[in-house]
């Protein structure tokens, strides 16, 4: 339920669309996760200083999302290792915190780009925010494929979170390693879409 809250909280926030996409992206929030120089971010928002502010408030209550996809994933595998203890479980505890923690400290280098649209910051470190970006969506996806051999034998909403898991880990990794290609961008979109419905059969498992 926290999760859906901070979605819909995200959602009054977060732009629906932006003036200027690059090519491959339809999500806003993942164009913007994968600028690589102030110019890019300034084309991306065409000069409009009132959606980097309301942006801005978007990342902070993404810092809040992080925390709570984070726990929810750690308690899921922590969950399942008191249940079943398979070491693989607090593996997947530890990337839960680490994929959270990398988020923070995306959304910290996503709040200085927009200090820097706004006229108010130095540039952010572009490198340091690729790297978290990546450590994010690579921490999530394997956090996710720890809890497959627990939830694989027990019902559909087991099994469907398992395909998705299984099925995200090679398009997660492979969206990441070619993410400098403006052809592959559809594979990042297609990791954001995967997660969700993941998510979704877990809290229903």
């Amino acid at each position: 339920p926290l999760l859906v809250a901070l979605v819909v909280a995200m959602s009054f926030f977060y732009p629906s669309t932006l003036p200027s996409l690059p090519p491959g992206f339809f999500t806003p929030v993942l164009a913007m996760e994968f600028v690589t120089s102030q110019a890019d971010a300034q084309a991306i928002f065409a000069g409009d200083l009132e959606l980097v502010q309301r942006t801005q408030t978007g990342h902070l209550i993404d810092m809040a999302f992080a925390l709570a996809y984070g726990a929810f994933l750690a308690l899921a595998n922590l969950g399942c290792w008191y249940w079943q203890r398979r070491l693989v479980n607090l593996a997947g505890v530890l990337l839960a915190v680490l994929a959270a923690a990398a988020d923070c400290v995306e959304n910290l280098q996503l709040l200085r780009l927009g200090d820097v649209l706004l006229g108010q910051a130095a540039a952010p470190d572009f490198g340091l925010l690729r790297i978290c970006v990546s450590i994010k969506f690579a921490s999530i996806a394997l956090s996710m494929l720890c809890l497959v051999p627990s939830l694989w034998p027990h019902g559909w909403p087991g099994k469907g979170f398992s395909l998705v898991s299984i099925l995200l880990v090679p398009v997660a990794l492979t969206a990441l390693a070619l993410a400098n290609r403006p052809d592959t961008h559809p594979l990042l979109e297609a990791v954001a879409i995967l997660m969700g419905p993941g998510w979704i059969l877990l809290l229903v498992w």
